[in-house]
């Protein structure tokens, strides 16, 4: 069967931004595509980041973490990544998405509520660095190192009787 478009037919198509792109780099897709599928598109725009503070809103209110410093510290970290995987495509997936802050926070959650007692590069290696190629997991351990060595855990600690 053939679809035959109508007057004022549009078509759009959305895929997230890792960096990647395609092979004339025209388009920095999730994953490579063809040239033949990015030429039937003639209109690609490119979203960023939302503005820090609303950010921060948002990994506090889906999180429940309120520590401003912590957060602060972490939006920190996830903005050198992007800084890096937008000037250099080999580290793309670097790139901590506002999701990945939304997961991180959430884990100093569970580790505050769990008494885990994992320091800031533990908590990084089990939500963001695993999950690196191995090249990249030095790049994220020393900038977590970096930009939280001076902030503190969130200190929500139970009441030890």
């Amino acid at each position: 069967k053939r679809v035959v478009k109508k007057k004022g037919f549009r078509l759009i198509a959305t895929a997230n931004d890792n960096g990647s792109g395609d092979q004339l780099h025209i388009y920095g897709g999730g994953q490579l595509l063809n040239k033949a599928v990015v030429s039937r598109f003639g209109l690609f725009l490119k979203i960023g980041y939302l503005p820090k503070d609303m950010e921060l809103e948002m990994v506090a209110e889906l999180s429940g973490l309120r520590e401003q410093p912590l957060l602060d510290g972490m939006l920190q970290v996830a903005n050198e990544t992007r800084r890096v995987a937008s000037s250099d495509p080999s580290k793309a997936e670097l790139a901590i998405s506002p999701r990945n802050m939304i997961d991180w926070a959430r884990a100093y959650k569970i580790n505050d509520e769990a008494q885990a007692g994992l320091d800031h590069t533990q908590l990084a290696e089990i939500v963001l660095i695993n999950r690196l190629p191995d090249t990249l997991q030095g790049t994220m351990k020393t900038l977590v190192e970096n930009k939280l060595r001076g902030s503190k855990l969130t200190g929500l600690k139970k009441a030890v009787s």
